[in-house]
């Protein structure tokens, strides 16, 4: 029997589990691992239930088994923790758990930078922790401060993984914005090293906190990097924002989107929002709503506030279940009109499209320039097509095999 691995969170986390899926393979075993998040309490509730519910050994890793292991050995007497700096050790904790004989393997040690292909995606870790402080976060107790790796190593791991048959290379961190400061480097620098690897495939630069944003405007030039920026605001609220400890303001975040919108004209716009903090007011909010609308982002990922473990947010009065349920409700209707609004803005595009996963109803699926997913007949997985976008939907663009010859319309 193959070792069972399910995992939760983040590219970060999934980056992590494609070295522990590896370092694995080979063992047969009726072992569970977990590979955990404490980013969410709903997210913590399934993890905990599923582990209950196990009836072979289990083996939990990643952010939840190091911050609060108590909580899982409550759930799970008998299971093996392995701390995120220990996962080098992932097979030999499975061995021994699969024996009987369960490891307690937590605290800081040496991590090293391992990345392989998952089908035709590649994820690499570019650094760990971050600068931030947030009052809500309870990943920084987890992973720590900054650490990058260095640019050469990053480099062979993404060329590691474009020999394995990678299209898309994903970095991945806690924040890539802040990648290098700790080393004498940045993202740009980076950005551009990648850029110049032989082969046919992309890059996305992931998430990356606005005070870093100006900074780094440079990264996405490369013509090998998606137009893509994962920039999580938070809220629209100065007094919000300070209470969270973000070290930016609403007018810094607006400068900092508009010079990338000069920049690159059809980039594509992902945010963060928590909806219910608990200094958050009515009129909060507004400017919460207020920012959504100037904006219109193409994507946002709305979460409700909910206190996590050991953060200064979880020391505040909280706000009423009810109340976050109810602006949850309306920021997510207002983001989900802006997002098909948005994607409809795209209707007559011809470009090309890289083709990397089955969609529904026999098409397939690939992103343009802009990272925007493009579904379309006809296309084979892993090929570049030129396609013309006929129609979209909320999540999605619908287009057809564009006629040959055509000239492309660029996404800017």
């Amino acid at each position: 029997m193959r070792v069972m691995l399910r995992t939760y969170g983040c590219a970060f986390n999934r980056a992590d589990s494609d070295a522990v899926a590896k370092a694995v393979r080979s063992i047969n075993a009726r072992v569970a691992i977990y590979n955990t998040c404490c980013v969410k309490d709903a997210t913590e509730q399934k993890i905990l239930c599923a582990i209950s519910r196990e009836k072979i050994p289990v083996v939990v890793t990643g952010c939840l088994a190091e911050a609060e292991p108590e909580k899982i050995l409550r759930t799970k007497p008998n299971a093996s923790l392995v701390g995120i700096s220990q996962q080098h050790r992932i097979a030999a904790a499975v061995k021994s758990a699969a024996k009987g004989k369960p490891v307690r393997w937590l605290g800081r040690g040496k991590r090293c930078l391992s990345a392989h292909a998952d089908g035709l995606v590649g994820r690499v870790r570019i650094c760990e922790g971050c600068l931030g402080a947030c009052s809500f976060c309870e990943t920084k107790i987890a992973r720590g401060g900054l650490r990058s790796y260095g640019v050469r190593e990053i480099m062979r791991a993404a060329e590691s993984c474009v020999k394995e048959g990678a299209r898309e290379i994903q970095l991945c961190a806690q924040d890539d914005g802040a990648y290098g400061l700790d080393i004498g480097t940045s993202l740009p620098a980076l950005s551009a090293a990648l850029n110049q690897i032989p082969g046919d495939f992309r890059v996305r630069i992931g998430m990356l906190n606005p005070e870093h944003a100006p900074k780094v405007i440079g990264a996405f030039s490369p013509s090998k990097v998606y137009k893509f920026l994962h920039i999580p605001v938070q809220s629209g609220s100065d007094a919000v924002l300070k209470a969270m400890q973000r070290p930016y303001s609403v007018a810094d975040f607006h400068r900092a989107i508009t010079s990338y919108r000069r920049k690159y004209p059809r980039i594509t716009l992902a945010t963060d929002i928590i909806v219910g903090f608990p200094t958050e007011t009515e009129a909060d909010f507004g400017k919460t709503m207020d920012l959504l609308r100037a904006v219109r982002f193409d994507v946002v990922n709305v979460s409700k506030y909910c206190a996590r473990p050991h953060t200064a947010a979880s020391k505040m009065l909280q706000l009423p279940n009810s109340v976050i349920k109810k602006r949850s409700e309306i920021a997510s209707a207002l983001c989900r009109k802006i997002s098909e609004e948005k994607n409809k803005e795209w209707a007559g595009w011809e470009g090309d499209v890289l083709f990397i996963e089955k969609g529904k109803d026999g098409t397939v699926v690939g992103r343009n320039d802009s990272y925007k997913p493009v579904a379309v007949k006809g296309a084979r997985i892993g090929e570049t097509k030129r396609v013309k976008i006929i129609s979209a939907t909320r999540s999605c663009l619908l287009a057809v095999t564009a006629r040959a010859g055509a000239a492309p319309r660029r996404n800017g």
